[in-house]
């Protein structure tokens, strides 16, 4: 009863405010919108540990895979080695 008084009332009285909503469309069709930029969160660097002195860890930039920082402490401890080695007998070691 109530759901028909309302339509009624809504018929015979033409003065009552109507209801508008806005519209969130942009009026200008060639308005282009900024792009969105991501940033992608800094990633940390690489460490990885000497494997005859776990107290010594060796730092590589953000993304190195652990192949090539593996790959490259091998080749830092091999020259410290040959250096160590040259130094003993007095004579420069070679590859």
């Amino acid at each position: 009863m109530l759901v028909a008084f309302v339509a009624f009332s809504r018929q015979t009285t033409p003065d009552l405010p109507v209801r508008t909503f806005a519209s969130t469309v942009p009026q200008q069709p060639d308005a282009v919108a900024e792009p969105i930029q991501v940033v992608a969160p800094e990633l940390p660097p690489v460490r990885f540990k000497n494997p005859f002195d776990k107290t010594e860890v060796f730092e590589f930039p953000a993304g190195t895979t652990r192949a090539e920082a593996r790959d490259a402490v091998a080749e830092i401890l091999r020259q410290r080695a040959q250096e160590r080695l040259a130094q003993e007998t007095g004579a420069p070691h070679r590859r």
